[in-house]
């Protein structure tokens, strides 16, 4: 997927895009799907944390960026406040 179409395209769809094409692990997409079901996002916080995820995936570093389910949570409070 080129840079350019990325950025256009929801990051959801990004995600499960490379998820498809063999570049994200099911582990992976299951790990944002299930922390961002936990922390209880909205839509533009999943879009997000998505965008986040990744970025992180692209320096090498997905795996690492996820936060746990109530660190998340702590920050998407800090965010709503």
């Amino acid at each position: 997927m080129t840079p350019a179409l990325a950025t256009r395209t929801p990051a959801l769809a990004v995600l499960f895009a490379r998820y498809l094409a063999g570049q994200v692990a099911e582990t992976q997409l299951n790990a944002v799907a299930d922390l961002l079901e936990e922390a209880d996002a909205d839509a533009e916080e999943r879009a997000a944390f998505t965008r986040f995820y990744l970025d992180a995936l692209a320096a090498g570093e997905g795996d690492q960026a996820l936060p746990k389910a109530d660190e998340l949570a702590d920050l998407l409070a800090i965010a709503r406040a």
